[in-house]
């Protein structure tokens, strides 16, 4: 997000309202606040177990009229609510990317399938 600022990219963070449902949440509060946090520019409306809400963020996203979206994937639970806006926004041509802190680099991992034969 702040080298996207540095550069001068207009940009802003959708976030969630709810994670998940209370049953599969063990701790106290699904959100946090972070002071380091506050000059950013972060809108929690997506519920990730509520349809409307997909339907909702996805024309929220189209009204801002992006260059493309990038989806921050961490957790197979999120694959159907981010799944959904990411199909929406495929039938209206806005280009988006997925990525995912877990996953290994094809390049990298091509080259140890390819050092283990």
């Amino acid at each position: 997000y702040k080298e996207y600022l540095k550069k001068g990219i207009d940009c802003q963070i959708i976030s969630y309202s709810l994670q998940y449902p209370r049953f599969l949440f063990p701790g106290k509060n699904q959100t946090t606040i972070d002071d380091k946090k506050k000059d950013y520019n972060i809108k929690s409306i997506l519920n990730s177990i509520n349809p409307f809400s997909w339907y909702r963020t996805s024309k929220y996203i189209i009204s801002k009229k992006p260059d493309y979206v990038v989806f921050r994937f961490w957790n197979p639970f999120f694959s159907i609510c981010l799944g959904f806006i990411a199909y929406y926004l495929n039938t209206l041509n806005i280009d988006y990317i997925s990525c995912s802190p877990f996953r290994i680099p094809a390049a990298r991992l091509a080259a140890a399938q390819s050092e283990t034969k």
